[in-house]
């Protein structure tokens, strides 16, 4: 839930010079937006069409709402229907499991715009008050049944990323001498790549793609695929 939840944080201006990807659907205003930009615009290979639909997948189940029905929160006794956008229960879910209670404002706000729209109006104190009990239904009930869906929508994406970056590697890769029976290599930077930094982030880029992802392709659990 941490990886994930810092995968669907809002990005912020200026690291690695990169401005705050523009998306659509569930990718917007997340990290994962800045995979749209490769495809998009591909600098290290052609075959973006897997990546493209995965991310494409995801953004769509992000963006998309599920409803819930006898919601019970015992601490403002209220029992009723919720439409919730994932995106929003993921990263509450989320934050409260990397975050202190104190540094939970901004999923204090969420929590209250999602009451509203549902119809239940309260106060901040309140929110406060069933902020725990949010947490614990849609962890108990919601988050660990879409852990399936979510499992096979990331390794789609990383094979996706695997596909696109492979013919880069076989391009790139250049075995050099065997030093007690390993076989060094090296490789060959693309044409203008001098940056230290990103000449690094390169390297390690392609040491991920040596071997397939150790996660094969898989489907959804059916009984668990369609719930939320």
């Amino acid at each position: 839930m941490v990886l994930l939840s810092d995968l669907l944080a809002h990005p912020r201006d200026g690291t690695f010079d990169l401005k705050k990807p523009s998306a659509e659907g569930g990718m917007k205003d997340t990290h994962v937006a800045y995979l749209s930009q490769v495809v998009e615009n591909p600098k290290l290979g052609e075959n973006c069409l897997p990546l493209k639909d995965a991310i494409k997948s995801f953004s769509n189940w992000l963006g998309g709402d599920a409803v819930f029905k006898n919601v019970y929160f015992p601490s403002i006794k209220w029992t009723g229907t919720l439409r919730v956008n994932r995106k929003d229960y993921l990263k509450v879910c989320g934050n409260a499991t990397k975050h202190g209670f104190l540094r939970l404002d901004r999923m204090v706000k969420l929590v209250k715009r999602i009451l509203h729209d549902n119809g239940k109006v309260i106060d901040d104190g309140e929110v406060y008050l069933v902020l725990p009990d949010f947490i614990e239904w849609f962890r108990e009930n919601v988050v660990f049944a879409s852990a399936s869906q979510i499992a096979w929508h990331l390794n789609e994406i990383r094979w996706g990323i695997y596909d696109y970056l492979s013919p880069e590697f076989k391009r790139s890769f250049e075995p050099t001498k065997v030093m007690s029976g390993a076989q060094m290599y090296r490789y060959k930077y693309p044409n203008g790549l001098s940056d230290p930094l990103i000449k690094s982030i390169y390297w390690d880029l392609m040491n991920e793609v040596r071997s397939a992802p150790s996660v094969p392709r898989f489907n959804p659990s059916p009984p668990l695929s369609d719930i939320y």
